[in-house]
């Protein structure tokens, strides 16, 4: 069984990629999106904090994702994953970054994978139309009553 535990671990491990900016790393995930695109997480440390954050790809629609703020339904859902998760946001330079922090080194793998998982979730759940599904169905049960109603009355 061990021998089978050491495939699994190094498969998924080098399922993993690096790339270094600065001080900043980014990591290529193997999570990905309902587009088929592998989500990032960029980890910076500053003044003792370990930062994780999306880089601010989300607003700038890096994932090729839409986002309607103005779908209720959408931002329901939006708003439970960032709750559930506790991320964070910030704006700066027109972008909104999400973000986790921790002081403690050891969280830095936790909160990586929650904000991959935060990220994969949103994007992903942009690619939902909850508007026209909802008035597809209110017009074909509108359509289904006036017939009801027409047919009761005429006879046919």
């Amino acid at each position: 069984m061990e021998d089978i535990f050491d495939i699994i671990k190094e498969t998924f491990n080098s399922l993993w990629s690096v790339k270094k900016y600065g001080k900043t790393i980014e990591i290529v995930t193997p999570l990905f999106t309902t587009n088929d695109c592998f989500v990032s997480i960029f980890v910076t440390e500053r003044n003792g904090r370990y930062i994780v954050t999306d880089g601010g790809w989300i607003s700038d629609s890096y994932y090729n994702n839409f986002f309607d703020n103005d779908d209720e339904n959408y931002q329901k859902l939006f708003t439970f994953y960032k709750e559930r998760y506790l991320i964070n946001e910030t704006e700066s330079k027109s972008r909104t970054y999400y973000f986790k922090s921790t002081d403690k080194k050891e969280l830095v793998p936790n909160i990586a994978f929650e904000m991959t998982s935060f990220i994969s979730a949103v994007v992903s759940s942009s690619f939902i139309k909850f508007q026209d599904n909802k008035d597809s169905d209110l017009q074909k049960r509108f359509g289904s009553h006036v017939n009801n109603y027409l047919s009761s009355i005429i006879g046919v």
